[in-house]
């Protein structure tokens, strides 16, 4: 790694240069500014090596400027965890500076930001993420809507009504009368399911991993990984709270899930079927002849059910005339 000292400056700091991070001492901080728009594998060793020389020189408070950085990829979040692990064993700490959007939230998906602070965060408030806050007392999503005044007592009771009749969770009735909109709608669920909300784009995930849990598997249950930083799996699911089992056994050996939620085909159905970017993300079809089939396999099974609950009532009938 090329580093030019070029004595103090101006201000009372020193600075050096590399091929793609540009370092600068400004009193007891030292400021790395990278040039790379993604941080690869031998960009992470590279800036890993920087810091350890940072550490040498008894530089321990450091800020990493991710203004040219366009994403993070896992090894570039498990490369960062390392160095704040690294840097407060040495009694110093590391902050970074202005992330765009896309790393900010991808910060928050993975919980680095629970971690490392950031300087100069974006202005604009996250429309991809939401993340919830502990809960004192949890109440049920009627309640906690009406409590937000995004709906009124008397729409909840018709919808409990509605609910009862047609058995739909209360979040979809709500929704198909038009009392709340998916958007007031999503934060609150986030929040009664303590689990991140994801609104998947093709940047908010990490293509190196998509090929980490089998491709039939993640079909079945319609699941899209994002990150795996260092052995925790970062998955986005519609039903983040009824992951299987066997879907544990399926994913790199000894990795845990941390599932995050996202909508399958609107905000609260139970329905399974993928969104865009995962069938584009995961190659997923869907002709017309699979529907067609999908729509004789239903009908052929409603058929067969009539019969036989026919059957059963012919031959109670028959038992009770013998009688």
């Amino acid at each position: 790694m090329r580093i030019m000292d070029d004595g103090p400056n101006m201000n009372g700091g020193a600075e050096g240069k590399a091929a793609d991070i540009m370092r600068t001492r400004i009193g007891v901080m030292t400021y790395l500014a990278l040039q790379y728009n993604v941080l690869d594998e031998a960009a992470c060793k590279q800036l890993g090596e920087l810091i350890d020389q940072c550490l040498q020189e008894r530089e321990k408070r450091i800020v990493i400027d991710l203004a040219n950085v366009k994403t993070l990829s896992s090894i570039s979040l498990g490369a960062i965890l390392d160095t704040v692990e690294k840097i407060i064993r040495d009694g110093g700490w590391l902050k970074v500076a202005n992330v765009n959007t896309h790393v900010r939230d991808i910060l928050d998906i993975a919980g680095v930001s629970d971690y490392v602070a950031t300087l100069n965060p974006p202005e604009e408030k996250s429309n991809s993420v939401f993340l919830p806050v502990a809960m004192l007392e949890k109440k049920r999503l009627g309640d906690e809507l009406v409590s937000r005044e995004l709906i009124t007592s008397k729409q909840l009771e018709q919808a409990l009504e509605m609910q009862g009749n047609s058995g739909k969770r209360i979040g979809q009735i709500l929704v198909e009368q038009k009392w709340v909109s998916e958007s007031d709608l999503l934060p609150v669920l986030a929040q009664q399911l303590q689990v991140p909300y994801v609104k998947l784009n093709p940047q908010l995930y990490d293509p190196a991993i998509i090929n980490i849990i089998d491709k039939n598997k993640t079909n079945q249950l319609c699941v899209l990984p994002l990150f795996k930083v260092r052995d925790v799996l970062l998955i986005a699911t519609p039903s983040p709270l009824s992951i299987p089992s066997m879907m544990k056994s399926r994913t790199a050996p000894g990795a845990k899930l941390k599932p995050s939620w996202h909508r399958a085909r609107t905000c609260c159905t139970r329905s399974t079927r993928p969104t865009r970017v995962i069938r584009a993300t995961m190659g997923w079809t869907c002709s017309k002849r699979s529907r067609m089939t999908s729509r004789l396999s239903k009908m052929f099974y409603r058929m067969i059910i009539r019969k036989l609950m026919k059957w059963r009532r012919e031959a109670r009938s028959s038992t009770w005339s013998t009688r």
